[in-house]
C-alpha cells in the first residue's frame, strides 16, 4: 500500500534525522527492496517441496541454502589447493640409448664353431 510505504519512510526520516531529507528520501526509494520468503517446519513437512511450488506460483527464483553451502565449500576447496605447495615429480632415471648400450658392453661374440684347420 501506498500509504503504508510513505509512513515507514516518514518513519525512518524522523528516526534517522538525515541533514538533506529530500536526498534522503530519493535514496531510500531507488534502493530496491529484495523480498524473501523462509519456510520453516518439523521433518518430513517438505519444506523443499512447499518452497518450490510457491516461488512458482508466485515468480520467484527458488534458492535452497544447502545449495549455496555446498558450493561455497568447493570454492574453499578449490583455493586452499591452489595455496598448497605442488609436489615435485619423481626423479626418472635417464635410460641409455641402445647406441651407447652396444658401445660400453664387451663383445659377447661366440667363437666360431668351425673345424679347426689341421696343419
Amino acid at each position: 500500500n501506498v500509504y503504508d510505504y510513505f509512513y515507514e519512510l516518514m518513519k525512518e526520516i524522523i528516526v534517522n534525522k538525515p541533514k538533506n531529507p529530500i536526498d534522503f528520501l530519493i535514496e531510500r526509494i531507488s534502493k530496491t527492496e529484495t523480498k524473501r520468503c523462509v519456510i520453516v517446519g518439523p521433518p518430513g513437512f517438505s519444506q523443499l517441496g512447499l518452497g518450490r511450488l510457491i516461488a512458482g506460483k508466485i515468480g520467484w527464483k527458488y534458492l535452497n541454502m544447502s545449495d549455496w553451502i555446498e558450493r561455497d565449500i568447493d570454492e574453499i576447496r578449490k583455493s586452499e589447493a591452489a595455496q598448497l605447495p605442488q609436489p615435485r615429480p619423481p626423479k626418472v632415471k635417464k635410460e641409455k640409448k641402445k647406441s651407447e648400450e652396444i658401445k660400453e658392453e664387451p663383445s659377447k661374440e661366440e667363437p666360431s664353431k668351425e673345424e679347426p684347420s689341421k696343419e
